[in-house]
């Protein structure tokens, strides 16, 4: 189960019926990403609470880790491609 807690208020369920919920992440627009193992599927649960599939027909994912498109650049080693099966 996924909930939201406000101080001095009730928590908010956001999505109860999840298989084996194994990771979660917080994009910047606040928008929440898990990992459902049982399932094999990666989720994104909007504002609305609506729950959109962003991956399926995983191997048991254990868990999400989110990065922007500038930090997914600036972790890539240089000039690094595949030719065959050999790094080049």
């Amino acid at each position: 189960m996924i909930a939201r807690y406000q101080p001095g208020a009730e928590a908010e369920i956001i999505a109860s019926e999840l298989d084996e919920l194994m990771g979660v992440s917080i994009l910047p627009n606040g928008n929440i990403v898990v990992a459902e193992a049982g399932a094999g599927s990666v989720l994104e649960i909007d504002g609305d609470n609506t729950i959109s599939h962003l991956v399926q027909s995983l191997q048991r994912p254990t868990g999400c880790m989110l990065v922007t498109m500038a930090q997914s650049l600036s972790l890539m080693p240089p000039m690094v491609g595949l030719s065959g099966s050999r790094m080049v």
